[in-house]
């Protein structure tokens, strides 16, 4: 059964986008644009993640967001929570703002995956749609969290960062998106946020309406500008299906839950590819269907 939790919306559409292009929904050059944005995306999200950490190493006695704690493991954290028993602790934090709580440690790859097997030992549930990447480890039970982030390692040992969500408001990802991210990988220029990009082709390849848009990219290099946007509709499927039927594609695929429609421009070089999935969630549900959209257009 899919999976579509607000947690992991998010990159599952743009890992949705990419598995189309590499299954041969695309051609070769958007394939490499759209990796090149994705993996990219991941990587500039972590390497902050990991400078950010790493330059300050502890948070400042005169940091008012935190409250820096003298304990490994404080009392405090819920029982719920497992407590890294390995390594060597740097600092414990909690942050006033929301009650969580962000926990540095120096560790090696061993270590962690012991402390994998303890939280899989004590019910948590790795949610590996969220973050799908080696260095970026998730975990539930119930509406808690635990994240560990997994830094390049400095001979055997890692910098580890354990955040305890305590209230699984993971809106917080929309929230980081609302300014947009910049950044490059190889020859290609990317740009991150949820507004629709100005020079979207809304002509060749329209988007779905109602619906509110949760990630929109532009990535462009010296022959073709890219670009891939996440939609949610309170729209039935086969409404949203419906729409995009109505374009006369010149492929669909349709498997019932999920349908792929490819449409080709007349130059036989732009493409757009339209993934429609519907919420397989069984509890209250903010949105019915994900609409997917990647695009390819020469210069």
């Amino acid at each position: 059964m899919l999976r579509m939790s607000n947690r992991s919306v998010v990159l599952l559409i743009l890992l949705t986008g990419l598995l189309l292009v590499i299954t041969g929904c695309g051609r070769q050059k958007a394939e490499d644009m759209i990796k090149d944005t994705i993996g990219g995306l991941i990587e500039a999200e972590n390497e902050a993640i990991s400078n950010a950490a790493i330059e300050r190493r502890m948070y400042g006695e005169e940091d008012d967001s935190v409250q820096v704690m003298s304990s490994e493991w404080p009392k405090e954290i819920p029982g719920e929570y497992v407590a890294f028993d390995y390594g060597s602790h740097i600092q414990t934090v909690q942050h006033r703002d929301d009650g969580n709580w962000t926990i540095l440690y120096t560790a090696t790859m061993a270590e962690i995956e012991n402390y994998e097997k303890d939280l899989a030992k004590a019910g948590w549930v790795n949610d590996d749609n969220y973050y799908d990447t080696p260095s970026m480890l998730s975990y539930d039970l119930g509406k808690r969290n635990t994240s560990v982030s997994i830094g390049d390692p400095d001979l055997d040992l890692h910098f580890v960062t354990i955040y305890l969500d305590n209230n699984d408001d993971m809106q917080d990802n929309k929230a980081l998106l609302e300014e947009e991210l910049e950044f490059t990988t190889g020859d290609a220029s990317h740009v991150v946020g949820v507004k629709i990009p100005d020079r979207y082709p809304h002509d060749f390849c329209p988007l779905y309406e109602p619906s509110e848009v949760n990630i929109a990219m532009e990535s462009e290099d010296d022959e073709f500008i890219g670009y891939t946007i996440g939609l949610l509709s309170m729209d039935e499927l086969e409404k949203v299906k419906g729409f995009y039927v109505g374009l006369n594609p010149q492929e669909t695929n349709d498997m019932g839950m999920l349908a792929v429609y490819i449409f080709e421009a007349e130059n036989g070089t732009d493409y757009a590819s339209v993934t429609v999935v519907e919420n397989q969630d069984e509890g209250e549900k903010e949105f019915l269907t994900a609409v997917t959209i990647s695009v390819s257009t020469s210069k």
